[in-house]
């Protein structure tokens, strides 16, 4: 009997301990997946950075956390000295690299490719599909610029197309063969960057598997601006700000309600005399997109007024004049004539009289 229970009380703490162990298996497992993050930061001076969005964008839809390759004009040469497959010829599933596009490049994610044209998702353009069939349908039934912003929200979205020959493109980096690669990741925690293909989808299957619902969070917290001032409702889509003549441009900024929501549009923008629209884009981790649309009204300046103001005056003090003076002539000629016969009817009379 002691022996018995001498074993039971063995076989007890084994399965505590096992279950321990498993506990901290699943700790360890957590905290490894907690540490793969975007080693970017979301936004810059151009809005919404393309490096965090291509990074996102590639370890969301394709399960591939890519290393740390600082600003967009960089990544070709990095990827190519990591062991990434590059080239110049465009393939699906690809990151192209636009050097020149700015003083810091530009990315996008290659979706396909048709001849000459690339379709490309990136954070500089938000395109819709046109063709879709509720998308027709919302705009046939829309009566007004409103309604018609409201299709442009509910839109399916789409790659964007570019041509091979636009922002002189530098090459493009294929994720159809990956390097085991390790990068460490900003929280200093070292962790696998890349592993074969075959493991990113068996990842990526099991990944989706334990997925929780993603959210369809798209607003907006607030819109700042660094010149005018907006009541920011969330629920409101459309705002109009004066600004001074002499206010040539405006910084755009903005912050999310969903942190897990991306934006495009918010920077600096040049603004010419009149209305200047600006468009921000909101979409949530689901994909669902919201736009929030700000016209900037620059006054003219006043100095030109006066001067239109001041021209009409002098025009208007010489055509008085003018007149003033046509209507003393006109008063002087039949005066004068008058005048002239009494002189000449006196000096008759006079000369007659002298006669006698």
């Amino acid at each position: 009997m002691v022996i018995f229970f001498s074993c039971a009380i063995i076989f007890i703490k084994a399965i505590k301990l096992k279950k321990i162990f498993t506990i901290i298996l699943i700790l360890l497992n957590v905290s490894i997946v907690n540490a793969i993050s975007n080693p970017y930061k979301e936004t810059g001076t151009y809005g919404t950075n393309c490096t965090w969005y291509v990074w996102n964008y590639v370890y969301k839809n394709k399960g591939i956390a890519l290393p740390s390759w600082g600003n967009a004009k960089n990544w070709y040469k990095d990827a190519s000295a990591d062991g990434f497959e590059v080239g110049s010829t465009p393939r699906a599933n690809s990151i192209v690299v636009w050097g020149s596009w700015t003083s810091y490049g530009h990315i996008g994610y290659v979706e396909s490719t048709d001849g000459n044209t690339i379709k490309v998702w990136n954070s500089a353009r938000s395109c819709i599909d046109e063709e879709d069939p509720d998308y027709k349908k919302c705009m046939e039934e829309s009566y007004c610029e409103e309604t018609d912003r409201a299709c442009y929200q509910n839109a399916k979205r789409v790659a964007c197309s570019y041509t091979l020959d636009e922002y002189q493109i530098t090459g493009f980096i294929y994720l159809d063969k990956l390097p085991e690669v390790k990068e460490e990741v900003k929280n200093n925690t070292s962790t696998s960057a890349n592993t074969n293909t075959n493991t990113n989808k068996n990842n990526n299957t099991e990944t989706k598997k334990e997925e929780v619902k993603k959210s369809s969070n798209a607003y907006l917290k607030s819109i700042t601006l660094s010149n005018g001032v907006i009541n920011f409702q969330k629920d409101n889509f459309n705002y109009k700000v004066e600004v001074d003549s002499d206010i040539e441009e405006i910084l755009v900024e903005a912050t999310l309600e969903d942190s897990k929501s991306s934006i495009t549009g918010l920077g600096e923008y040049a603004l010419e005399v009149g209305s200047n629209k600006i468009n921000l884009v909101v979409t949530s981790e689901d994909n669902t997109t919201l736009e929030y649309v700000i016209e900037v009204i620059r006054k003219e300046e006043v100095k030109e007024v006066e001067e239109i103001v001041d021209n009409k005056e002098v025009v208007e003090v010489k055509e008085e004049t003018k007149d003033n003076n046509d209507n003393k002539l006109i008063i002087i000629i039949p005066v004068s004539l008058v005048l002239i016969t009494l002189i000449i009817i006196l000096v008759k009379r006079l000369y007659g009289k002298r006669k006698k």
